[in-house]
């Protein structure tokens, strides 16, 4: 199943380096998500690659991806 992400949250996502893979909906490319905080912080569990947007907070993990976001919350993926 592949992403619908509109076009202002692609630009948001200006330091992407995998090139937006994870919108082909594979489902490999994308870190699994385990909670979230506030529509702006997505906390994954372990990171399957290190991007522009992780980050790690003590021993949790971080996503701040304005695209992997949005796919959280509209395909709850």
């Amino acid at each position: 199943m592949k992403y619908d992400i509109e076009s202002d949250i692609l630009n948001k996502a200006i330091n992407c380096n995998n090139n937006y893979s994870c919108l082909e909906g594979q489902g490999n490319c994308f870190c699994d998500a385990e909670s979230h905080f506030d529509k702006s912080i997505l906390f994954i569990k372990n990171p399957k690659m290190i991007c522009n947007y992780y980050m790690s907070f003590g021993y949790s993990h971080i996503c701040k991806c304005p695209v992997r976001m949005e796919i959280y919350y509209r395909y709850n993926k």
